[in-house]
């Protein structure tokens, strides 16, 4: 279905180059229209869990690898832990590559959008330990990487795309990257105190405001234009 992205258990192993999934084991969690907010992918071994919460993006499980499959426009992605992955298309075949992970950490959480056509990925990536995000954006046809941004924290959560521009979040952080370059046009950090801005929901614009409200309760608004701290 053109225009949509609809997440399925595929049934397939992370590296398989072909795709010839049972159809009694396809399952569509989620179908929604493809636009300006990340799509959640949820990890392969847990699609029969649910939430009731559509800014759910906590991570599942931290204590092993996990692989994250979904299918989006004729294509179907196929993301190990590690962030090895392939990419299956009826029309192109199988194209293998890397979502960029840091050595020794591994993927625990994974949000998708396009822009232009690329696949652009938002994720959080973790040695269970430590934890940090990250988003990157590939080249439709090759899926080679055009650019790499980081986030400084966990609690990574749903990005809204405004044009040409990607607003994001972490733990006590907001920013907004140009999705052309993948340089921060503005960004605000170190905003968490005392459990205010320990996460946020998804962004929403408001005329020339952007809204980042946090599941706290707090609220940190800033002019779309120029960055400017408004509330």
């Amino acid at each position: 279905m053109r225009n949509a992205i609809r997440l399925l258990a595929l049934g397939m192993l992370i590296g398989c180059t072909q795709c010839h999934p049972s159809r009694a084991r396809l399952r569509a969690l989620a179908t929604s229209a493809a636009g300006p907010v990340s799509q959640f992918v949820k990890p392969f071994g847990l699609l029969d869990s649910t939430s009731s919460d559509a800014d759910d993006m906590r991570p599942y499980d931290a204590t092993e690898p996990d692989s994250f499959v979904f299918a989006t426009d004729g294509e179907q992605f196929h993301i190990s832990g590690s962030g090895s992955a392939v990419r299956v298309a009826a029309t192109e075949g199988s194209i293998a590559f890397t979502v960029p992970v840091d050595s020794g950490f591994r993927l625990e959480l994974l949000g998708f959008l396009r822009y232009r056509g690329d696949p652009v990925f938002i994720a959080q990536q973790t040695d269970a330990d430590v934890s940090g995000g990250l988003v990157v954006r590939l080249d439709s046809a090759t899926l080679q990487r055009r650019w790499l941004a980081h986030l400084p924290g966990f609690n990574v959560g749903r990005a809204l795309r405004d044009s040409s521009a990607l607003y994001v979040t972490c733990i006590g952080f907001v920013g907004k990257i140009d999705l052309e370059s993948g340089t921060f046009m503005w960004k605000y950090d170190n905003l968490y105190s005392h459990g205010a801005f320990n996460d946020f929901r998804t962004p929403r614009i408001a005329g020339d405001s952007v809204i980042f409200d946090s599941n706290g309760g707090h609220r940190f608004v800033v002019d779309r234009r120029d960055g400017r701290r408004l509330m």
